[in-house]
């Protein structure tokens, strides 16, 4: 199932959504350094995010006859030295930054509803591993689209690559997100399943952004 490319500005996927408690695998890398998450580029606590600073980041902008809404991007990475995997891992990328990231962002056009997507961005993507599917908790299917960006072969069975996954996620779910955040299951044609949990906190702030636009 596919979505069409909803209106917003695609070169803001260059930075996108956080699955912040995954664990990034490097072949050649040893001990991982810390993990950091970062909400519109300030440094955070995902388990105290307050609903309030997260509705004050959203931004409104007007195209055309639509509105969009942009919520702040949460990113969860840290840095990898690739460079001691010699020629097979990396030929002197040195020290990269890995993780995943992203944001919720919707479109109201006209006076119709608002439509409510979520893009989940990756830079590490191994073997032929792409996204083919994303669900909800309960198998739920959501439409998706994706787009790819930043790519940096890592011979002989990697890619560093942004791969950005465009996900429509109903009102009514969002509206019922639990306490301990909402899942969404992101699906690899190799068989891998990440799971992300996008925090209660984040989404309450981006619909109080959206229901106070609105009044």
């Amino acid at each position: 199932m596919t979505v069409a490319t909803p209106e917003v500005d695609m070169r803001r996927l260059g930075t996108a959504w956080a699955a912040l408690a995954l664990a990034l695998v490097l072949g050649g890398c040893t001990a991982s350094p810390p993990r950091k998450a970062q909400l519109g580029g300030q440094t955070v606590d995902p388990a105290r995010l307050d609903a309030g600073d997260v509705a004050r980041q959203v931004t409104v902008t007007s195209r055309g006859e639509s509105t969009i809404y942009h919520a702040p991007t949460l990113a969860s990475f840290r840095d990898a030295d690739l460079s001691a995997g010699g020629p097979a891992l990396g030929r002197n990328m040195g020290t990269v930054r890995v993780g995943r990231q992203g944001f919720l962002f919707g479109v109201r056009k006209g006076g119709q509803p608002v439509v409510s997507y979520v893009a989940f961005q990756s830079n590490l993507v191994e073997g032929t591993g792409r996204y083919v599917a994303v669900t909800l908790a309960d198998g739920t299917p959501l439409p998706i689209r994706t787009t790819k960006s930043g790519q940096a072969h890592c011979e002989p069975d990697c890619l560093l690559v942004f791969e950005t996954v465009v996900a429509e996620v109903p009102d009514a779910v969002l509206r019922a997100v639990p306490t301990d955040g909402l899942p969404i299951l992101y699906r690899l044609d190799n068989g891998t399943v990440v799971r992300v949990a996008v925090p209660s906190a984040y989404v309450r702030g981006y619909l109080q952004a959206i229901d106070a636009a609105a009044r």
